[in-house]
């Protein structure tokens, strides 16, 4: 391998790195909000504001958990790039088990997302805490 290819291979390293720590940082947030939105809104309705919080930090905890994956399929790239034969094949597979694995929490982590932004939505809708001028 030729240092320009070990080069770029280090940047794409440090890039996909980057990102993962940015998903992280995104799905801590989203459970930080939906506290704040918890304990601004559920003066309206606490029933669903138990929906949103419940939901809403479960699908940060299932993204958060989904991320980890990545790190794993970093790993399995590198060696990937290094071996031949029937290695390479079982690394394939790998990765290809971790990559339906994470479709289908990804899927399941939406399902909450979906749910959680149906009880914050029916809150602004309901008890008119849109404000005058986003009504419409």
């Amino acid at each position: 391998m030729t240092n320009q290819c070990r080069v770029k291979e280090l940047i794409l390293f440090y890039i996909i790195q980057m990102s993962i720590g940015l998903a992280l940082i995104h799905n801590v947030l989203v459970i930080t909000l939906t506290i704040m939105l918890f304990i601004v809104f559920s003066q309206y309705n606490i029933i669903l504001g138990i929906v949103l919080i419940i939901f809403r930090i479960g699908e940060g905890l299932i993204l958060s958990y989904n991320d980890k994956n990545y790190g794993g399929l970093l790993s399995i790239a590198r060696k990937y790039s290094s071996t031949s034969g029937a290695e390479k094949t079982s690394l394939s597979d790998l990765a290809r088990t971790i990559t339906k694995t994470k479709s289908s929490t990804f899927y399941f982590a939406m399902i909450f997302w979906s749910i959680g932004t149906l009880a914050f939505s029916i809150v602004l809708v309901s008890y008119d805490v849109v404000p005058p001028l986003l009504d419409g």
